[in-house]
């Protein structure tokens, strides 16, 4: 009888231990496989957070292509060894991951687990999703989104002839904003070729801004995707032409200071900025003015002249001269500093300046 009750409390103490055991091996979460596996409906939730979280796509980059979650990025798992990819730079960072059918995704959760993320979830496969799903085609590939017009445009052409010019003509402006409406991007690609770029800057009225970047012929987008393009070189010959008609802006600057110029319309200052950019080392002279060696001459038309503070003039040719007080004699007028005359004598009456002229 003894022996019965013992057999029967070891029975019950084995059956215990059995189902304990059973509960453990059952456990596949974080502490044995340093990811955490969980429903899709808990991995929605998570996706509506605003907690820096990014959807990682382990499927081959033609099955990402033919759909995929909204926002995910395709890292495929063969991909992924013992080095951080360069997708994922935060250990710390939130990574859900999903495959077709949960398969590879556990593998990839495994390895990225071992690489040292602290943050994965496995949600299990695309099948079984109820969710959004996007395609290639489906991403907006619109280069012109806006119905108002820019105030101004900036093109800097960054290869082996670059130059930049910066237009707020009504009628450049409207054939540059056609021939990207002209533009029709096309297949994703791999290539780079970033030594032969042209960015396109849209200023707004309202002062907000809208870039365009095109290498080659391939247009990269805010998310730097390039996509092969039809119709760039329209638009290219839109942009040679404001190129050599740019009208040069010419700016001045003493010391490192850049003041106000209203310049004059005639052959002097045309031929300086023929010259830019010009640094000209002055000197103060007369308690009136500081002047300065152009190193050249430049066309001259000297006329009896009684400057005042600002004035800017050319003397002999080939002198710079700068007033912060007045004089009379026979100048050729440049243009005129826009600062009244104590500011004048702050900037050039304590000491010999340097003076820039540049674009």
């Amino acid at each position: 009888m003894n022996i019965l009750r013992r057999t029967g409390r070891l029975s019950v103490l084995l059956a215990s231990m059995l189902f304990m055991a059973g509960c453990s091996a059952g456990n596949t979460d974080s502490q044995e496989t340093g990811y955490q596996h969980i429903s899709q409906e808990e991995a929605k939730e998570m996706m509506e957070k605003d907690d820096n979280h990014i959807i990682v796509d382990v499927r081959r980059q033609d099955e990402y292509d033919e759909g995929h979650i909204p926002g995910a990025v395709c890292i495929p798992n063969e991909s992924i060894g013992t080095e951080q990819p360069e997708e994922l730079p935060d250990l710390n960072q939130i990574i859900l991951v999903y495959c077709r059918s949960g398969n590879r995704s556990r593998q990839a959760s495994e390895k990225l687990a071992d690489i040292g993320y602290t943050n994965v979830y496995e949600f299990g496969g695309i099948n079984e999703w109820t969710g959004d799903i996007v395609t290639e085609e489906q991403i907006d590939l619109t280069v012109w989104h806006y119905e108002e017009m820019p105030a101004e445009v900036r093109y800097d052409r960054m290869w082996e002839y670059s130059d930049s010019a910066v237009t707020s003509d009504p009628d450049m402006i409207g054939r540059i904003v056609e021939a990207v409406k002209e533009v029709k991007p096309g297949s994703k690609t791999d290539t780079e070729t970033e030594d032969y770029t042209d960015l396109l800057t849209f200023t707004f009225p309202d002062g907000s801004e809208y870039r365009l970047e095109f290498e080659n012929q391939t247009w990269v987008n805010e998310a730097g995707e390039r996509y092969e393009t039809e119709g760039l070189s329209s638009l290219r010959e839109v942009l040679d032409e404001m190129i050599e008609t740019k009208e040069t802006v010419m700016r001045m600057l003493i010391g490192e200071t850049e003041v106000p110029v209203t310049w004059e319309d005639n052959a002097s200052v045309e031929e300086l900025k023929g010259m830019l950019p010009v640094t000209v080392q002055m000197s103060m002279y007369g308690g009136f003015e500081q002047v300065g060696p152009l190193g050249k001459s430049i066309a001259r038309n000297d006329v009896q002249t009684t400057t005042e503070a600002g004035d800017i003039v050319l003397y002999s040719g080939n002198q710079i001269v700068v007033f912060y007080g007045s004089n009379s004699w026979a100048y050729t007028r440049l243009g005129h500093v826009d600062l009244s005359r104590q500011e004048m004598t702050d900037l050039l009456g304590h000491g010999d300046v340097t003076i820039t002229f540049t674009e």
